[in-house]
């Protein structure tokens, strides 16, 4: 389906691709009270999207579009909202824009998501807003400073890398530091490739982190495991002293710096290592894992939070795109572990073994080495099968069975008027 016309024209130049970068910034004591009085717009926004939705699908009647949501309330938000206009308006299209997102994963029945729920305030004040939208608003100044809207210029803790045109700016309150996420186009990147690049696999788990069809380990840092003693010790500090005094809030700040160091520990090694395989190999195999499932089954859901097994596979996406590698994505049942790479047969009395024995040809098998080079198999299968129009053509099948709403998200006709519930 072809794109719709909007009237605006696209501020992306030809060939360039989608990519973002969260930086810490430093606010002012004035941008600091207006960015925190924008989150609590923007969390009230949402929610009175969700309410109003969910008032209509209660009582049978019409459901209500986004942006008919959206018309309505700036139809009313002068008279009923008079303090959502201390902010920029980018604030409640931003609330709007989340709530289209939450109701597209709903509608979506391979991700088995829920209805939009409401956003609760946090006693910490955690929360983001849209700041600005269009590259011609966000100006960057090539240091360290870039202006939004309203809130002027604002100073960032480093330089963005070169070469990067932001078209939108959010602003989020997370582990007790303000960020800025800016989505942005970057110009496409031809890495370095060598003679001996050829196709690749890759398999991912708890220890270790991913092993690849050469042989080679990422061990995983398991930054939360590492840092948990010091999380329970804080966090019955934070449990045992009054909400709001100097002790909380002290117990607070180090439960954050905790959690922006295991969560810095954790991308820093998914960084490495997806760069790495995206640099490595031209065409690689990796696997289709709902991580979600497994860590709803209750077995060692702790240690793949800490692994985000799906944080890694994401970020091989996007930068196998970014560098011009071929990914080839295995069902999510195909058994790479317990198929044995050199005959090909299924063992199906495979455990959790680290280790196991093949029982036709009775090879040794390494457990992730194996899977892995099973991966790498089906990469050479699939590309040498398909040509790029067919594997276009099966993306945009892919996606338009994916929007497709089930039978939960079946929507009637759009409403002819529409009251928000209050």
């Amino acid at each position: 389906m072809p794109p719709k016309k909007t009237g605006r024209k696209s501020t992306k130049p030809d060939g360039w691709l989608a990519a973002g970068i969260s930086v810490p910034i430093e606010l002012t004591v004035a941008q600091a009270e207006y960015s925190r009085k924008a989150v609590n717009i923007s969390r009230f926004v949402y929610n009175l999207a969700a309410a109003t939705h969910r008032f209509h699908r209660r009582n049978r009647l019409p459901w209500p579009a986004t942006g008919d949501l959206r018309k309505a309330f700036n139809a009313c938000k002068r008279e009923d909202f008079p303090w959502v206009l201390e902010v920029s308006k980018w604030v409640a299209t931003g609330a709007f824009n989340d709530f289209d997102h939450a109701l597209k994963r709903w509608r979506n029945k391979t991700l088995r998501s829920g209805p939009p729920q409401f956003k609760k305030k946090k006693r910490t004040g955690a929360g983001g807003f849209l700041a600005d939208a269009g590259a011609e608003s966000i100006k960057y100044d090539g240091n360290r400073r870039i202006k939004l809207a309203m809130l002027g210029s604002v100073r960032m803790s480093r330089r963005l890398p070169p070469g990067l045109i932001p078209y939108q700016a959010h602003i989020k309150y997370k582990n007790g530091r303000w960020h800025l996420s800016l989505a942005c186009w970057k110009a496409p990147v031809s890495p370095p490739r060598r003679e001996n690049q050829a196709t690749g696999g890759v398999d991912v788990g708890l220890t270790p982190l991913a092993v690849d069809s050469d042989g080679n380990r990422w061990e995983n840092p398991q930054p939360y495991a590492a840092n948990l003693k010091k999380l329970r010790r804080w966090q019955r500090a934070l449990s045992r002293r009054t909400p709001g005094s100097r002790g909380w809030r002290k117990a607070q700040r180090r439960l954050d710096r905790l959690h922006r160091r295991i969560t810095g520990l954790r991308d820093n090694r998914h960084h490495h290592l997806s760069k790495e395989l995206v640099f490595r190999y031209n065409r690689l195999g990796i696997e289709s894992l709902n991580v979600k499932g497994m860590i709803r089954a209750g077995l060692q859901s702790k240690a793949l939070t800490d692994a985000a097994m799906g944080g890694l596979l994401s970020k091989i996406r996007y930068k196998a795109q970014w560098y011009g590698t071929e990914i080839a994505e295995a069902d999510q049942w195909y058994p790479s572990s317990k198929t044995c790479s050199n005959c090909g047969v299924v063992n199906p009395d495979l455990g959790r073994e680290t280790h196991w024995t093949c029982p036709s040809c009775n090879s040794r098998h390494d457990r992730n080495f194996n899977a892995a080079k099973n991966l790498k198999h089906l990469a050479m299968g699939l590309v040498e099968a398909s040509t790029p129009v067919e594997r276009e053509a099966l993306a945009i099948a892919k996606s338009d069975s994916e929007t497709t709403p089930d039978e939960a998200g079946t929507a009637p006709a759009k409403p002819r008027q529409l009251a928000f519930a209050l």
